[in-house]
This record gives C-alpha cells, structure tokens and sequence, in this order.
C-alpha cells in the first residue's frame, strides 16, 4: 500500500507539534478555490491551518495530524457541502478528530462529530 501524503501545511504542522508548539484555537481546514488565501492568513495569525484541495478525495491524505484536535473546516465557496461531509467522515472515521466544526462564506454551519452528525 502506497504511503500518504499530509495534506499542504502538514508537515509544517506536525514539525511544529513535535517542537512543542500549542494552539490555542481549533486546527483550521480551508476548502475551496481561495483556500489557499484563506489558510495563509490564518497561519500569519499564529494558528494551525492545512489545505484540502477541492480536487481531491479526503482518503487521499494522511490526517493523523489532526489527531485529538478540534477541527474547523472553512469553506470558501458555497457548493462544497458533499465533499466536507466526506471530509468530516473521514477526520472521524479515523478516530483523528474529536469534532468536525464546518463554517461557510454563506453563513452556513454544520456539526459533525464522532458518533452520528447533526446539523446546526
């Protein structure tokens, strides 16, 4: 089986985690066409932001650098909801993420979290 990659921004996370880094906010998980943007600005602020390419599957990347972390996904365009289901699916279905928080430049929100979802 072919080794994962962390999504973008992982290995920075994790380099950064294994120094003793703490943040003090949820772990941010930008989507979408100005995700890039939007995580930079993000990591300028001093918090932890990764990249999920909207062209990609979340089974893709290896999250263990969510791992026991509090996620807040931003999703910088409207019509992504079915890719960040899978998204949060996959966070939680690898016991990596406690809960899958979801915010949209829409106004839109989501909870997802380990056992079942709901819907805010």
């Amino acid at each position: 089986m072919k080794n994962k990659q962390t999504p973008p921004y992982g290995r920075e996370l994790k380099i950064a985690l294994q120094s003793g880094a703490v943040f003090m906010n949820d772990l941010f998980i930008c989507v979408g066409k100005n995700a890039w943007n939007v995580a930079k600005g993000y990591r300028r602020s001093g918090n932890a932001a990764l990249i999920f390419p909207e062209k990609c599957k979340p089974s893709d990347f290896d999250w263990s650098v969510v791992k026991h972390r509090d996620v807040l996904v931003i999703a910088t365009q409207p019509d992504l909801y079915q890719l960040i289901r899978a998204l949060a699916y996959e966070l939680l279905s690898q016991g990596k993420a406690n809960i899958v928080r979801v915010a949209s430049i829409t106004g839109g929100r989501a909870i997802f979290r380990r056992y079942g979802d709901s819907h805010a």
